[in-house]
């Protein structure tokens, strides 16, 4: 048998990569999920978050890009800035209170 020539410890670690492969099981921390325009226009027209232009004096920069995104039933707003020193940087910010979140 081929599976003689290889250690017991690398043939289960063979078979239980092969296992996730085939389940589709990841290792991959949850993605955030933006939502659609509309449905961002939807949530801050029912106070659910706040609009973008509240966290105004709290981005330094030149705001690029604005997204509102959920990962893990918690809404935020993800914010590319181009700093003043040509850096690009990715804010996090709480969409229903306006808090810094902290990471990327």
């Amino acid at each position: 048998m081929m599976l003689e020539f290889f250690p017991r410890r690398t043939v289960w670690a063979l078979l239980i990569t092969g296992l996730l492969v085939l389940t589709g099981a990841s290792y991959a921390p949850a993605e955030a999920a933006c939502l659609s325009q509309q449905e961002t226009r939807a949530l801050v027209a029912s106070g659910q978050v706040i609009r973008v232009g509240a966290l105004k004096g709290k981005i330094r920069g030149e705001v690029v890009n604005v997204r509102l995104c959920e990962r893990k039933g918690r809404l935020f707003y993800r914010v590319t800035v181009l700093a003043a020193n040509g850096n690009v940087r990715r804010l996090r910010f709480d969409a229903r209170t306006g808090r810094r979140m902290g990471g990327k």
